[in-house]
């Protein structure tokens, strides 16, 4: 039993963390990203399209993914069955506009 506990928390332990960013344009973007928590199945053998254009009207800047500590945590005890991840949408500013430079 303690070697079956010790087993688990290493494994949760052990579990890694990354966050993948895609920059499409240096174009100036809203201060603060959109937020979208995903879900992926079987390992990632699911795919799912993602049309920015629902959260992002005049398109993104830069697309962030991320998989978090307790992202990892659930995908480590549903054996990557069910794997969450979270994505940050930088969306980019109605044409005209630019941000002001921080004082």
């Amino acid at each position: 039993m303690i070697r079956r506990a010790l087993l688990s928390i290493a494994a949760v332990l052990l579990t890694g963390c990354y966050v993948v960013r895609f920059t499409v344009s240096y174009d100036d973007s809203e201060p603060e990203p959109v937020v979208k928590h995903n879900a992926y199945y079987f390992w990632g053998l699911t795919s799912q399209d993602v049309d920015v254009s629902q959260y992002c009207a005049y398109g993104a800047v830069a697309v962030d993914e991320e998989l978090a500590f307790w992202d990892s945590v659930l995908g480590t005890v549903t054996a990557g069955i069910y794997a969450p991840r979270t994505a940050y949408y930088w969306c980019r500013l109605e044409p005209g506009h630019r941000m002001r430079p921080k004082p």
